[in-house]
């Protein structure tokens, strides 16, 4: 026997036991159309009572009255002897052997538990025909009109459609408002929550959402008439974009609910859409689905829309079309002028729609909305041969080529496609590659638009044929999971990227959420992403063998020193697994309705998920199986012990044990939070010059305090601190979410600064900092560097360090050689070797995990405490789209520059102007920022010009050029080399005689020649002691210095260049000496504390 329950409508009137005359035929009408299916004329069949009808059982309804707006009904199957007929079809079904402890039960009862000014219009649905309001903005307000549509309404033929009669449902009454009066681009209330109007037509700015077949899928595990599978997945990926800002309007285009006939199903799309339709504005074309049935004026006849022939559609959705059973309209918003056409409706040459379209694209104000987009539901192009219809492209695509419409965007294929700038089946032109490796399709030139099939978001996926890249040349794109398309448009330039749903894990208890899917593909190939670094976005449950017994002990438990070795010990574990771990969180809360602002806060993320979820990600992680005697224990009561190292960063900290791994985590036990002792305590001081005298230092630190603190030095003397932080909302973001607004973000708590002055240079002073009420830092002593004109300076330089646990922890991004390199550094200060130290990039690799700024500063703190620790931005402090930085990719993680200007505040002209130079001993430093703009005329290019024509060769003989990206390298790689920045700025170089060129961002060590336009101009000689002496006394070019080998996974080199003298691939650090006579530079292996290549400078004559 198969039992299954069903939700079902009652209606009043006789009921029928006969299955419907016509069913048959309607099933084989509908089969290629609207998904037939078995359940789907269930209601139209005979029905019986069981041979063996079961007289004890019962059905019971947990919520048998005044049910919520959304609610969750647990039924316990039961006695349907005298079942009522189902008159009306049955809205969802499951079956009862979904329960997995159902057809296995062994007894007599088993049970089953189911779990400028402008308008926008508002339409919302209700059960009341009189007219309601609409309260918006500051006490505005305005009255609906209703309309509703009947069966009448709905059309059918000698098949009698869905929507006529068994599909029929009372739609309500649909209300709609205009809210006037509202500024474009502005965030606005309505009611409880916040709607946003899209910018005007002409501004200079707009991001949409675009996407066509998305449909509707059951939230529990029912059967419905017609599933989408991708649409649960892609509204919540929207839902993320839309709630963190980014997002302006949205267009589907065409194929809405697929409720085809069956009307209840509208009611189950809107309730999908509106955390994102209530939000921004929802702009939607016509599709087969909605409008097709034979003898209602569609094109084509086949029976689509089920009988709705588009009169749910026009009620639901009123566009600002010419008139009712005319859907097509124009809009503008920023600088794009969309055209919507019905595909449905007539659209051959002379057909009103024609005209329209004729007339509409040839009155646009280009100078105004520079971008034209053509969208409607069936395509022109697509490798489904099946779906174009070649009189529509005969017809229409003519009036697209003289129109130069730019982007053309179609649904009704189940895929992404895109095209070359195509025409009658050919290509005109082909895109090319920006340095970011993107397709980039120049219209300045204009021969023929970009097409694109976008119909992905929910229907079940349509497959290419194979071997379509060698049947179809015009085709560029081939992509078939779950996605939607997320447009950046600007006067200047219009972005598409594709947002895929493709990647989710199918584990309830650690489904990734929608939210990660794009910032996992967007930094693949620049933070290092890992399992581990997304495992705080997975949603967690308990698991399934819950150890009852399992107990974590932490000591020390409380009270945790600044520094210190936690010892985690887990006892009471019945079934030890090699997928157990331990990690180390903070905020230590691992709840969501612990988390602040609760889940509403999460929401914006994705997490909208009723599990617990880790509030913010684990600082570290390790698995059970570091300890040798775990996985080797027989006992019925296992344990083992790890050992954790921990900072002071302010906030508690907790430790929760997993099993399931990285990729299927689910929760053992947890423990308490865990406090410091004084998480106030100022802690990670860092020095800087402020000029080039020697007698000012900069001193920089951390508290939880933001009362001011000071800090006492030299003889008695004391400043006070400046106090600064930043916030969450200081992070930056884009259309895709990044870690450091959301997931990354930790509470920087406050940063000190004071200048401590009166110092007299190359001279050693004692200082501690912090206040008697959070206590003071150690007596700490550092040492001035030379003044700017003196005879020597010893300094040490390399780029792209970052930091690496002192335990055996996972963490989100491990720099593995910054451990001995810092180690190599601190016994060179130590032994008074160090006037100064430059770091030239790629400071922390926090990239938006922003605790991993104070382990960095921990580690660092024995060296950058003591000796002037002077700094570039690279690409992972600053790069984030739409940001300012000269480059979008997203290596910075979102911190766009924030925590590296406030923690190592330079010398600089301005705020995130990073960009300077100082002078010590006989060396002038020049130090740029490869991230910002340096072309020509650029403010950054003329300060460069500037402050190098301004240098006094006599005072500073040598002028050192730094900054993170190199012009010279001999590892391949994504945008290593930047052919325009070395075409721009290295004949400045040799303008003004520079030296020495000092770069990182490439993970290796490397030196050239006296090279220029990649050619040697001079070559080195060997010195009485072998080593390489540039003369630069006839003065060629500089010699450049690739060092970035201080951190960072090590890069191989893969070319064999001329100019390229050393190459080396190993951890250390570049060590300079310099004299008026001499500038001695020497790569010191970081392991060995050997010399591996050494190089000198010198000029005799001035």
């Amino acid at each position: 026997m198969i039992l299954f329950v069903i939700l079902f409508m009652f209606f009043d009137g006789s009921c029928c036991f006969s299955l419907h005359p016509l069913v048959v035929d309607s099933t084989i009408e509908h089969r290629n159309h609207t998904s037939i299916s078995d359940f789907r004329v269930l209601n139209r069949r005979t029905l019986f009572e069981c041979p063996d009808f079961n007289p004890y059982l019962q059905v019971n309804v947990s919520t048998t009255s005044d049910l919520s707006d959304e609610e969750f009904v647990t039924v316990t199957t039961g006695d349907i002897s005298d079942l009522p007929l189902i008159c009306h079809y049955p809205v969802k079904a499951q079956f009862v052997s979904n329960d997995p402890n159902y057809l296995g039960c062994k007894k007599k009862e088993c049970n089953k538990y189911i779990n400028g000014q402008c308008e926008m219009r508002l339409t919302w649905v209700s059960g009341d025909d009189q007219p309601q309001q609409v309260q918006y903005g500051d006490g505005n307000s305005e009255t609906s009109q209703v309309s509703t549509f009947s069966k009448d309404d709905m059309c059918s033929s000698a098949l009698t459609s869905p929507a006529v009669d068994f599909g029929w449902h009372d739609p309500g009454f649909i209300h709609t408002a205009v809210m006037t009066g509202l500024d474009p681009s502005s965030t606005f209330l309505l009611q409880l929550w916040k709607f946003k109007t899209p910018p005007a037509g002409g501004s200079d700015e707009l991001k949409f959402l675009a996407f066509g077949d998305m449909g509707k899928a059951p939230l529990d595990p029912s059967a419905e008439h017609y599933i989408q599978p991708g649409s649960l997945l892609v509204t919540k990926a929207m839902a993320d974009e839309v709630d963190s800002g980014n997002v302006d309007s949205i267009f589907h285009i065409g194929d809405i609910s697929y409720a085809t006939g069956f009307l209840v199903e509208w009611d189950f799309f809107l309730h999908l859409i509106t955390p994102v339709a209530s939000q921004v504005s929802y702009m939607t074309a016509i599709g087969n689905h909605e409008r097709d049935y034979i003898g209602t004026g569609s094109v084509y006849t086949t029976p689509d829309s089920g009988g709705e022939c588009g009169v749910a559609y026009e009620t639901y959705f009123p566009m600002p079309t010419p008139a009712k059973d005319k859907p097509w309209y124009s809009i503008e918003q920023g600088p794009v002028h969309f055209t919507v056409i019905s595909t449905e409706h007539e659209w051959s040459e002379d057909s009103e729609q024609y005209e329209w379209m004729k007339k509409d694209m040839a009155s646009i104000d280009r100078s105004k909305t520079p971008w034209l987009i053509f969208t409607g539901h069936r395509p022109m192009y697509s490798s489904s041969k099946s779906s174009v219809d070649r009189k529509f492209v005969k017809a229409v695509e003519p009036l697209l080529l003289d129109n130069k419409v730019d982007l053309v965007l179609f649904g009704h294929v189940h895929n992404y496609e895109r095209t070359c700038s195509v025409y009658g089946d050919k290509c005109l032109a082909m895109p090319r590659k920006d340095e970011n490796g993107v397709d980039t399709y120049d219209h300045t030139n204009y021969s023929a638009p970009v097409q694109a099939v976008i119909g992905m978001a929910g229907f079940s996926l349509d497959k290419f044929p194979d071997h379509i890249h060698l049947q179809n040349q015009r085709v560029l794109d081939l992509i078939s999971p779950m996605e939607l398309s997320i447009f950046h448009v600007s006067k200047i330039f219009l972005v598409l990227l594709i947002f895929s749903s493709g990647f989710f894990s199918s584990s309830l208890s650690s489904t990734l959420l929608p939210s990660l899917i794009d910032t996992t593909i967007e930094h693949r190939n620049y933070t290092a992403i890992s399992e581990f670094r997304l495992v705080n976005r997975r949603r967690l449950s308990l698991c399934h063998d819950s150890n009852p017994s399992i107990h974590i002990n932490v000591s020390p438990g409380s009270n945790i020193s600044d520094e210190e070795t936690v010892t985690v010990t887990v006892t009471g574990v019945t079934n030890p697994s090699e997928d157990d771990w331990v990690a180390m969180i903070s905020p230590s809360h691992a709840d969501v309705s612990s988390c602040p602002l609760n889940a509403l806060f999460y929401a914006q993320t994705g997490d909208i998920s009723k599990l617990p979820l880790l509030c913010h990600y684990p600082v570290k992680a390790q698995f059970m199986k570091s300890d040798p005697d775990y996985l080797s224990c027989k006992k019925k009561d296992c344990s083992g012990s790890l050992s954790f190292h921990v900072i002071n960063i302010r906030t508690d900290i907790g430790f929760v044990v997993f099993s399931g791994g990285f990729e299927s985590p689910c929760i053992l036990s947890r423990t308490s939070p865990i406090n410091f002792a004084n998480p106030k305590k100022p802690l990670y001081g860092h020095i800087s010059s402020t000029d080039s005298t020697g007698t000012s230092m900069r001193l920089t630190w951390v508290s939880g305090d933001n009362a001011t603190q000071q800090v006492q030095y030299g003889d008695g003397k004391t400043q006070t601190s400046q106090v600064s932080t930043f916030s969450q909302k200081n992070m930056c973001s884009s259309v895709l979410p990044s870690p450091a607004k959301d997931f990354g973000w930790h509470d920087p708590g406050f940063i000190h600064s004071a200048v401590m002055t009166g110092l007299q240079p190359s001279s050693n002073f004692s200082y501690r900092y912090g206040s008697e009420s959070v206590g003071w830092s150690d007596q700490i002593q550092f040492r001035t560097p030379p003044a700017g004109g003196s005879d020597e300076l010893r300094f040490l330089a390399y780029g792209d360090m970052g930091k690496a646990p002192r335990d055996n922890s996972t963490e989100h991004y491990i720099q593995p050689g910054s451990i001995p390199v810092t180690k190599a550094m601190a016994d060179e200060v130590n032994n008074g070797n160090v006037d100064s130290i430059f770091h030239i990039g790629d400071i922390s690799y926090a990239t938006g995990f922003l605790v991993e700024w104070d382990y960095f500063l921990h580690l660092i703190n024995p060296l950058a405490s003591r000796v002037p620790y002077m700094t570039a931005i690279g690409n992972h402090e600053r790069d984030y789209v739409d940001s300012g930085s000269l480059y979008i990719t997203p290596d910075s993680g979102g911190e766009c520059g924030v925590p590296y200007e406030a923690y190592f505040p330079m010398p600089t002209p301005a705020k995130d102007k990073p960009w300077y130079s100082i002078e010590q001993g006989p060396v002038h430093f020049t130090v740029i920022s490869t991230e910002h703009n340096w072309f020509a005329k650029s403010e950054q290019y003329e300060w460069m010009k500037k402050d190098m024509a301004s240098v006094d060769r006599s005072k500073t003989p040598w002028l050192v050029f730094t900054g993170h990206r190199p012009m010279y390298t001999s590892t391949q790689g994504l945008l290593n080399v930047d052919i325009n920045f070395v075409k721009v700025v290295e004949p400045l170089l040799v303008e003004n005689k520079v030296d020495l060129v000092l770069f990182g961002h490439v993970h290796n060590y490397e030196r050239t020649c006296s090279v220029y336009k990649r050619k040697c101009l001079a070559m080195p000689t060997k010195d009485q002691q072998g080593i390489d002496t540039y003369d630069h006394s006839n003065y060629s070019a500089p010699v450049q210095a690739v060092i970035g080998m201080a951190g960072f996974k090590l890069d191989n080199f893969m070319l064999n260049e001329d100019w390229s003298l050393s190459r080396i691939s190993k951890f250390g650090f570049l060590r300079g000496h310099a004299t008026k006579k001499e500038l001695k530079l020497e790569l010191v292996n970081a392991d060995t504390r050997q010399v591996e290549d050494s190089f000198r400078i010198i000029r005799n004559a001035r």
